[in-house]
């Protein structure tokens, strides 16, 4: 079984109910952060593809074959670029989701009338 890196563990083992008003706050720029990251990455794996492609056009005009390999390379980039970006997001997600487990109506009702 995989051993859990530290940073994992942390975050499991806080629970949401001892977050002060500074914790919630951070939680919520973390995660429009991460998907303002998100975004970059799809914003730069839309610009080497349209760059690629437009590579690839400019080949079949001109017959210039490097073009041609440097545009197909450069889409292959933005595939990588893209799908890197998504998988770094959802593993962050997923971190920050060990963090905030939403409390249950019943336990949030105990907890209030105490």
């Amino acid at each position: 079984m995989k051993e859990m890196d530290p940073v994992s563990k942390a975050y499991r083992d806080t629970d949401a109910r001892m977050m002060i008003l500074r914790d919630h706050l951070a939680l919520g720029r973390t995660v429009l952060a991460n998907e303002r990251t998100l975004m970059a990455y799809l914003r730069t794996a839309i610009a080497l593809a349209i760059t690629g492609l437009l590579l690839i056009r400019f080949s079949q005009e001109t017959g210039v074959a490097i073009n041609w390999a440097i545009g197909w390379i450069m889409l292959g980039v933005a595939v990588v670029v893209a799908m890197f970006g998504i998988w770094r997001f959802v593993m962050v997600r997923s971190q920050l989701a060990l963090i905030f487990k939403p409390v249950p109506e019943s336990e949030e009702t105990e907890t209030s009338d105490e």
